[in-house]
């Protein structure tokens, strides 16, 4: 049996890691497992958008990656090194374990017991203290949209689609947007950004009905709820059932609604002169809400 094809990936896999693990600082195996791997494909997506603008554009230069909601600041660090650019996290809360909390809460593994050496970040990571809607850019972010790439990973519910309100009405789209939503069954029908794609494809014109579509999206399950389904199935099950219960597809109706909501960001965006690709990120043994939108605007 012929394995080079698994050893190039396996290969690729380890470059890839030291790449983006070794100007980071020590946390969770737990972390490291659930965080890595997506900060590893958001970057590699980042990388290929940069790549393709700058085919049409040889002088383009991105001058700064902006991460809403990203708390500890490990992917806005770890993709500003991979950039070669300064990265900015927009967030009400600074934890104490985020990678630019001086001093940190525990000390790093010595050198001499690392597998890899570390390697000192070269790129600053900012930090604005607020929610993204109440930030202006001009004050709090500064750098032209054109130069500028958005990130917004698993931003609980419509916070996606406030995110996407409030940079147009400050007319700063940046020029590449990576969003992973998360938790849509926590949308509510005024902040969802495509109002016309709700009534013409769901037939949704009002709060109610928007809510007997999105709560349908929570019935999708991680790989560990799946597994612990399979190993119910020949024990006894006790409990009242519910409708999640009684119906056998009903992961595939939550990826179907979810996939439908993305779809009405992605005609959004369009309509807003992106060229976009929805892509699965990381396998759903990562996280079931894997998927995310890419977005990158092209000059004329």
């Amino acid at each position: 049996m012929n394995h080079d094809g698994t050893d190039q990936k396996t290969q690729l896999w380890h470059r890839l890691i030291d790449e983006y693990s070794c100007c980071q600082p020590d946390r969770s195996h737990v972390h490291e497992l659930e965080n890595l791997p997506q900060e590893i494909a958001i970057g590699e997506l980042l990388m290929d958008c940069v790549s393709k603008v700058q085919k049409t554009e040889p002088s383009f230069k991105l001058e700064l990656v902006v991460d809403v909601g990203g708390g500890n600041g490990f992917m806005a660090a770890v993709v500003g090194e991979k950039l070669k650019s300064d990265s900015l996290v927009i967030d009400p809360f600074f934890p104490g374990h985020s990678i630019d909390c001086c001093p940190r809460l525990w000390k790093d593994t010595p050198e001499e017991a690392r597998v890899r050496p570390s390697k000192p970040r070269k790129y600053t990571i900012h930090r604005q203290m607020a929610l993204f809607k109440d930030t202006t850019w001009s004050e709090d972010i500064g750098t032209d949209p054109s130069c500028t790439a958005f990130i917004a990973k698993h931003l609980c519910g419509s916070a996606i689609d406030e995110c996407l309100r409030h940079l147009e009405h400050q007319k700063c789209l940046p020029r590449i947007l990576v969003l992973a939503p998360c938790c849509f069954h926590r949308c509510d029908y005024d902040t969802y950004i495509s109002h016309g794609f709700l009534k013409d494809v769901l037939g949704v014109e009002d709060e109610m009905s928007f809510r007997s579509v999105t709560r349908i999206t929570d019935w999708s399950k991680s790989t560990y709820q799946e597994e612990h389904k399979k190993k119910m199935k020949n024990g006894k099950h006790h409990g009242k059932k519910t409708m999640h219960d009684l119906i056998p597809c009903s992961n595939g109706l939550a990826y179907t609604v979810e996939a439908l909501l993305n779809y009405g960001r992605a005609l959004w965006l369009e309509k807003h002169g992106y060229v976009v690709h929805r892509v699965q990120y990381v396998p759903s043994t990562v996280t079931p809400k894997n998927k995310c939108i890419v977005a990158v605007r092209y000059s004329q």
